[in-house]
């Protein structure tokens, strides 16, 4: 069963009768995001996609802090890869740390953000553009390229943490392959050689944001 948390109850019926159609069940909450401080119910996974933005930013450690306690194994919050996004990724990502849940991604580790000032840790998706969409933002092109930042933690680890994270696309040049990792050490840059063919392959092949 999925509980929905939803100020607009139009938008939540809407969000009810998709899950429907889906065959799933649901119960929705038309209220406000900060009532999760005390919700009824523990969940096996929680989702915050796109409404931290919603709440003043010296709210976010004690809001998220409240929904915490009540993840009962893994929690996904994702916010524009902006740089105002992720303020609010790290901010949330410091209270569940804080809460004594394990970070899985994006980051290898639960040490602070080794990014300099003024650099930001978000990735890019690129979405197709039904019909409807591009009518509505007058586009021109069937996809948009989204780019997001994101914090996920887990209750019990149930694997390894992976040994580093591409936080950039990889430079291809002619004889080699770069890549900018984030490990458990900081950050580091790796030149993969056309000579190691096995690993040149491997490391062309990767997407921004894959565990390395």
């Amino acid at each position: 069963a999925a509980h929905l948390v939803e100020p607009n109850a139009a938008l939540a019926e809407i969000a009810a009768q998709m899950l429907a159609t889906a065959g799933m069940t649901c119960h929705l909450k038309a209220t406000d995001l900060a009532i999760l401080a005390a919700p009824s119910i523990d969940a096996d996974l929680v989702t915050l996609s796109y409404v931290l933005a919603e709440q003043p930013q010296a709210q976010i450690a004690e809001v998220v802090a409240g929904i915490a306690p009540h993840v009962a194994q893994t929690i996904v919050i994702v916010e524009p890869g902006t740089p105002a996004g992720y303020a609010r990724i790290l901010a949330a990502r410091a209270a569940l740390i804080a809460a004594g849940l394990t970070i899985v991604a994006p980051c290898p580790h639960a040490a602070p953000c080794p990014l300099a000032a003024g650099d930001w840790c978000h990735f890019s998706v690129r979405l197709q553009r039904t019909a409807a969409h591009m009518g509505l933002k007058d586009a021109s092109v069937p996809f948009e390229d989204e780019r997001f930042a994101f914090v996920s933690a887990v209750r019990t680890p149930f694997a390894p943490s992976p040994v580093a994270r591409l936080i950039r696309p990889q430079t291809v040049e002619k004889g080699f392959v770069d890549l900018a990792l984030c490990t458990p050490a900081g950050l580091a840059t790796r030149r993969v050689p056309r000579r190691d063919k096995p690993a040149y392959k491997a490391a062309k092949a990767l997407d921004w944001g894959d565990a390395v």
